[in-house]
């Protein structure tokens, strides 16, 4: 169970390892977004405790729903604000280390950017991919491989 730290090195390891293989499609504003899409997925299963991945999770996410707030997208606003208060009532290694809710989270954001923001579902949809491929290192690097595919659903 490494900190924080080792967690941003597996999920640099692991976001290397697709980024080799989307490569061809990179250019250098993308490759910030991708790399910063797998650092937040390998912080985020810890955002259930107090942690350098909760303290950024809220430094993101309260600005954005003043935004929502004030471009009056209320759909979206209720939907973040559940993701805000999730992390408040549930247990640490509970939700929040489930492979399932950890490939669930980037798949909505995919849904809602192809109905909401059609124009930039592409830029969305790798950027989940690495948020996913960042969540999953952080569920490895805590379980192990086996345990993380077979018994953490």
């Amino acid at each position: 169970m490494p900190g924080y730290r080792g967690h941003l090195v597996g999920g640099a390891v692991a976001g290397a390892a697709l980024f080799y293989f989307l490569r061809f499609y990179a250019t250098p504003v993308l490759t910030i977004v991708w790399f910063f899409s797998v650092f937040a997925g390998s912080l985020f299963p810890d955002i259930d405790t107090k942690s350098k991945g909760q303290k950024w999770f809220y430094r993101l996410m309260i600005p954005a729903l003043i935004l929502l707030l004030i471009f009056k997208k209320f759909t979206l606003f209720v939907f973040f604000s559940f993701i805000v208060l999730a992390p408040l009532v549930v247990n640490h290694r509970g939700l929040f280390h489930r492979l399932w809710f950890i490939l669930l989270i980037p798949i909505t954001f995919v849904g809602l950017a192809f109905y909401y923001f059609p124009i930039y579902f592409n830029d969305v949809f790798y950027a989940a991919l690495f948020f996913s491929v960042g969540a999953i290192s952080h569920l490895i690097l805590d379980y192990g491989f086996i345990r993380t595919f077979k018994f953490r659903w």
